[in-house]
């Protein structure tokens, strides 16, 4: 076995098929193409984890394993204190004799591995724009205290970048890191050109611009009044509870009971079906979305897409499915309707983005790429 590596989710991301996000997906399927013997996920406590990986459970573990007494420097005990979910790693990895750290999303527990294992490496993979969050000092600090930083598109990377020049602070070597799709389970089944079935797949909360999305489709169905909506997800992962933000939603659509569907939280071993099922994805994102997995696998599975503009949406798409302003509902709506009375550019534009998935945004492509980040000039 090689070198030891602690892949560290975020203290709220449970290494899931149930529970977990988009990270647990990540880090699932990239780390299959491993040794997995060599490499120790680190997450809050779940009742339905990913079979067959060594998962280190922290919040399973009772409050006072640290003892706090033993470490004599107070400055290190009060960030401990403060820090405990990377703390418990740090120290887990330290008496396992880990060096390598993989940390998503949370550059800031850099600090506090570094303090406990000065000798490790540390990767840090940005998956969002947190970066952006911190001030100077924080920002410097971390810079500091991490070797590589990985960025899941180049407008992440370029955040980062800019944000470092502004604050004045040196910035480590940053790359550019794509995510993949499963292109065997997620992969193009024969649908009729004449089916006008539309599916969004993501959280319902107001950024992923939904509410958008269902102004455009009812538009849409003023031409196709065949068409229909099928909306998957709910307000968190694992969670079908209505807020005020999805009641509205289903006020709005509650004209359109036939047309517009609300399928709750779908977990990630189903949702291929409802791909297979679709003829066109919308992904609506009125944030900066830094590279959604839903748009790969909606491009997996042959379906034409109409996608946001903003953050890294496009360098995923590219030239595969028609970009719009995601705030401008007529636009929107529009780019629905050419997809709907052009079955040939559908198609065309499915084929396209399968295939662009098939060259660029593989998980195995994704391992490779990975391995040389982690184990090269390694301590």
């Amino acid at each position: 076995m090689g070198q030891k590596v602690a892949v560290v989710l975020p203290e709220i991301e449970p290494f899931s098929f149930l529970k977990g996000g988009a990270l647990a997906t990540w880090v699932k399927e990239v780390y299959a193409f491993y040794d997995k013997q060599q490499f120790f996920i680190f997450s809050p406590k779940t009742s339905t984890p990913f079979r067959g990986f060594q998962v280190i459970q922290t919040s399973s573990l009772p409050t006072n394993w640290l003892n706090f007494t033993y470490l004599k420097e107070k400055s290190l005990a009060k960030l401990v204190k403060q820090n405990f979910y990377p703390s418990l790693v740090g120290f887990i990895c330290k008496l396992k004799g880990i060096k390598i750290f993989h940390l998503h999303n949370r550059p800031t527990y850099s600090i506090v591995i570094r303090k406990l294992n000065p000798s490790a490496k540390i990767i840090v993979h940005m998956h969002n724009d947190h970066f952006l969050t911190l001030n100077k000092s924080t920002l410097n600090h971390v810079m500091l205290c991490t070797d590589v930083i990985i960025c899941v598109s180049d407008y992440i990377r370029n955040n980062i970048e800019e944000y470092c020049r502004a604050n004045g602070v040196i910035a480590k070597p940053l790359y550019t890191l794509y995510n993949g799709v499963d292109t065997n389970k997620f992969k193009k089944l024969q649908v009729s050109l004449n089916s006008k079935v539309i599916f969004f797949s993501g959280r319902l909360i107001p950024e992923k611009g939904v509410e958008q999305l269902i102004d455009a489709f009812i538009k849409v169905l003023k031409d196709f009044p065949d068409a229909v909506l099928k909306i998957a997800g709910g307000a968190g992962f694992g969670t079908n509870v209505d807020t005020e933000f999805i009641i509205r939603l289903k006020e709005k659509s509650s004209l359109y009971p036939a047309n517009i569907l609300f399928l709750g939280f779908v977990n990630h071993q189903e949702i291929h079906q409802l791909y297979n099922h679709s003829i066109i994805y919308v992904c609506p994102s009125i944030w900066n979305d830094p590279f959604p997995l839903t748009v790969l696998e909606a491009m997996s599975s042959g379906l034409a897409l109409v996608a946001s503009e903003k953050g890294g949406i496009p360098e995923a798409v590219g030239q595969a499915g028609l970009v719009v302003n995601p705030s401008n509902v007529e636009q929107l709506s529009n780019a629905i309707k050419t997809l709907l009375k052009d079955g040939l550019l559908t198609e065309q534009l499915g084929l396209q983005a399968r295939q662009r998935v098939l060259e660029y945004f593989t998980w195995e492509k994704v391992s490779r790429q990975l391995w040389p980040y982690l184990f090269e000039h390694s301590p």
